[in-house]
């Protein structure tokens, strides 16, 4: 199972395993996928009392824009892209406001 997921999202580029976002990843997206990347690559909102973030630094920011269609598509949260990291240009994190769409109960039990 697991190398079937490692096929979909990871691709041998310059010689260099890379992860990718699939063209389907709306037919992929679950709520248990965005559980297990939220618990492994996410965390609260410093700003707000309910609000999530989940990293997307290592996306292109096409993958980006895919990712967070996808969301809006599968779930009905309208996330947004934020820079993060200070400095570095290439650093940033979808953030989840805790009052999208009325959802976030629903699905952002974890938080």
């Amino acid at each position: 199972m697991f190398q079937d997921l490692e096929s979909i999202f990871y691709r041998e580029i310059g010689g260099k395993r890379k992860k990718v976002v699939p063209s389907n990843l709306e037919q992929l997206l679950n709520p248990t996928i965005v559980a297990v990347w939220f618990m492994d690559d996410g965390g609260k909102a410093q700003n707000t009392p309910r609000g999530a973030y989940i990293n997307g630094t290592s996306f292109t920011s096409e993958e980006r824009v895919l990712i967070q269609n996808a969301f809006q598509t599968v779930f009905g949260l309208k996330i947004t892209i934020h820079k993060a990291g200070g400095n570095n240009n290439n650093q940033y994190n979808f953030y989840i406001p805790a009052n999208s769409m009325g959802l976030e109960e629903k699905y952002l039990f974890f938080l």
